[in-house]
């Protein structure tokens, strides 16, 4: 089993990767599924890293859009699921479904920090256009916004797993007795996420379409 402090520590570092440091898809789930498993030899976290790239295959940080942390949601569901020995397909399709409600959430909190950190840039340009104005040093606003972003990362993925962690004991889902995990069930609502992508009413109905199948046969599993 891997630490979870090592969990939250790469968690925090590859967070970095979605507005401080220019390391292109790094931050999207399949590329950190894929560390993830070549770090640990656990393949076992791939079809994770998969479910997540899917359901928001086109979303992507653009203008002043913060999409969903699919960092977040992937290091939250595999680090949960490998903590738990025999899941049922119940408990592993909440501990998803929770992950991806943690990263909308996740989102709204980043928008929130990103104006900060715009309101500090703006001060430093009035910096420039106004010589009487306090002098802002560049190098300290630049440390100061990786350093938030550093422990928002960590802030993010602890208060995240713990309110995931609290509401599965709520419900009841670790009492569920296991049952064997099908990950090409569970993906057929991630892929119905890659389907609506196309934005077309065909598409649509698809995906409505499916997402009756995939229920119907969660329930028969």
């Amino acid at each position: 089993m891997a630490d979870p402090h090592d969990q939250r520590f790469f968690f925090a570092l590859l967070n970095l990767s979605r507005f401080c440091i220019d390391t292109s898809l790094l931050h999207r789930p399949i590329a950190a599924a894929l560390l993830w498993g070549a770090a640990t030899a656990d393949a076992s976290v791939i079809p994770i890293g998969i479910f997540f790239e899917l359901l928001w295959l086109d979303l992507f940080p653009a203008g002043a859009y913060v999409p969903p942390n699919g960092l977040l949601a992937f290091t939250l569901a595999a680090a949960t699921l490998r903590h738990i020995p025999h899941p049922s397909m119940f408990l592993a399709l909440a501990v998803l479904l929770g992950s991806a409600m943690c990263a909308h959430g996740a989102a709204g909190i980043e928008l929130f920090s990103r104006k900060r950190q715009d309101s500090a840039m703006m001060r430093l340009a009035d910096t420039n256009r106004r010589s009487r104005m306090i002098f802002f040093n560049p190098d300290s606003i630049v440390f100061r916004a990786v350093a938030e972003q550093w422990v928002l990362g960590w802030a993010l993925f602890l208060a995240c797993a713990l309110v995931m962690g609290i509401g599965l004991r709520i419900l009841g889902l670790f009492s569920l007795p296991p049952t064997p995990v099908s990950w090409p069930v569970l993906l057929a609502p991630a892929f119905m996420g890659g389907v609506l992508s196309l934005r077309t009413h065909r598409a649509l109905a698809t995906a409505a379409a499916g997402l009756v199948m995939a229920a119907a046969a969660i329930q028969l599993s």
